[in-house]
């Protein structure tokens, strides 16, 4: 049995897995065009932020909705700690934009010449109980995964429901990564679900070696964090006890790029 839970606290988010279906819109195609601002920090190469560092920054600096404060009330104070931070941003990097890049699987074809970009996405999040209580934030995220960092494996010994015993191997790792708030850049159309090419002569994608990455720029906003989990149980044909913990933090305002993931060379603008 596998399934996704996300919380922040003491409630648990549910987490859609729809299936992500293929689709080939005209190469040119944008659901929206990015920020000047936006388009220019991609231009420049940036280094990615360390997203680790990131979300331990804003999960630390926001506490969880007290049992006595009002929604607004909790809202506006998460504002403040995500002001504060970009503060703090500014400071260790000097930008309050955020630059995360992920890797991507881009298969080349050398007699076509192009490399085919699928979905980079992971599962879509849907909303509801963001935070702790039913009239909280309510917002729709698309995830993008930046990092994996496994953490130990464990030998155990399963028993289920008949009293038959197993050895389980039991594996944790933990996920850090983008969340990207319900815009018209997520709908179905939108760059990270669509499927397109990258023409490249063989010798340029050879000289790149086949790596290629997202880059994604954005401004920290609300819910700032988002905490969760995956889990596959044990079962009688496969004794694997899987958990990945999840923890993404909330980007606004979002354009990306697929670059080559050494130089960070622009090699087609998402938006």
């Amino acid at each position: 049995m596998r399934w996704w839970v996300f919380s922040s606290s003491a409630l648990w988010v549910a987490l859609s897995c729809s299936a992500i279906g293929w689709v080939t819109p005209p190469a040119k195609a944008q659901t929206r065009p990015a920020a000047q601002w936006c388009a220019d920090i991609l231009g420049s190469r940036p280094t990615p932020t360390p997203i680790v560092d990131l979300y331990n920054r804003v999960r630390g600096g926001i506490e969880p909705k007290g049992e006595f404060e009002t929604t607004g009330a909790f809202e506006l104070r998460v504002e403040g700690a995500i002001q504060k931070i970009k503060a703090a941003l500014i400071h260790d990097y000097g930008s309050s934009r955020v630059v995360a890049m992920a890797p991507i699987h881009a298969p080349y074809d050398a007699d076509k010449e192009f490399f085919t970009v699928g979905s980079m996405l992971g599962e879509a999040l849907t909303g509801s109980n963001i935070f702790e209580t039913e009239t909280s934030i309510r917002q729709d995220f698309e995830l993008v995964a930046v990092e994996s960092r496994p953490r130990h494996k464990d030998d155990y010994v399963g028993q289920n429901a008949y009293g038959a015993t197993r050895v389980v191997r039991a594996e944790k790792s933990d996920e850090y990564g983008i969340a990207l708030p319900e815009l018209r850049l997520i709908k179905s159309t939108s760059w990270l679900r669509r499927r397109f090419i990258i023409p490249l002569p063989p010798e340029r994608a050879q000289a790149l070696g086949g790596r290629l990455s997202v880059l994604i720029v954005g401004e920290l906003g609300q819910p700032g964090a988002i905490d969760g989990y995956w889990r596959s149980s044990p079962t009688l044909q496969n004794p694997q006890d899987v958990t990945i913990n999840k923890r993404y933090v909330a980007l606004k305002n979002a354009c990306g790029a697929i670059v080559a993931t050494d130089t960070r060379e622009i090699l087609s603008r998402l938006n």
